[in-house]
């Protein structure tokens, strides 16, 4: 991929090559008012590789249409490079397809021309823009173990991660209905359910399956790498 030779401190934003020119146009005036290199390059899903770089701090891709598509993509990034934002940028007025792209694990969604203005200001809350992971546990201490792995503090916030159906899953650890630690719920075939009054999460999006709650759950990213499992603070 070709990138730009004055690479400058602050990292490195790469951009799939088939964002639109309105796309292209907002990031570089984040380039301009940041010291955030841009990098236009291969489509990340047939190159995976181009996120291969210490100092890649964000990847912005245009929402695949298609909904099986969005949250594979989605998948595809964290898989490759777990501490980057994954950003996504939207071409059409679609208000599902948004809270789509924010349920599959896109850490910001924007509207093709405001997608540069949204990244710059998520970049801003932190001195590098990066996302620092925890490690939270060693791997041999799940290996086998399926349901709630443990409750953690991340960042003064309680999270419970659990395994089923062979992922991992880190949510807030409370109910948005009453507050209920949800770690001591049900798990499912990756849905966890309200000790209190039954509603039900995806442990890995945090989607709300079932009222009586009415919203989403937080979710964190979270992998497993080097004997370590590790928590991605939002």
């Amino acid at each position: 991929m070709g990138r730009e030779q004055d690479v400058d401190k602050g990292g490195i934003v790469v951009v799939s090559k088939t964002v639109s020119p309105a796309t292209k146009r907002s990031l570089e005036v984040l380039k301009r008012r940041s010291n955030y290199s841009l990098s236009f390059g291969s489509d990340v899903m047939s190159d995976p590789s181009v996120l291969d770089v210490d100092d890649v701090v964000a990847v912005v891709v245009p929402v695949p249409h298609e909904r099986d598509k969005v949250a594979e993509l989605a998948q595809m990034i964290r898989e490759a490079a777990p501490t980057v934002l994954v950003c996504g940028s939207i071409d059409v007025p679609d208000q599902r397809l948004w809270l789509l792209a924010e349920r599959s694990g896109f850490n910001l969604v924007s509207s093709d021309g405001a997608i540069g203005g949204a990244l710059l200001r998520r970049l801003a809350s932190s001195d590098s823009g990066r996302r620092e992971a925890i490690a939270v546990m060693d791997s041999s201490d799940s290996a086998g173990r399926l349901g709630l792995l443990g409750t953690f503090d991340v960042d003064g916030k309680s999270v419970a991660i659990w395994r089923s159906g062979g992922r991992l899953g880190c949510l807030e650890n409370a109910c948005t209905h009453s507050g209920a630690a949800l770690s001591e719920g049900e798990v499912e075939e990756g849905v966890v359910t309200c000790p209190r009054h039954g509603s039900r999460f995806d442990i890995c999006s945090g989607e709300r399956v079932r009222g009586p709650a009415d919203t989403d759950v937080a979710h964190y990213d979270i992998f497993d790498k080097d004997g370590r499992i590790w928590v991605v603070p939002s």
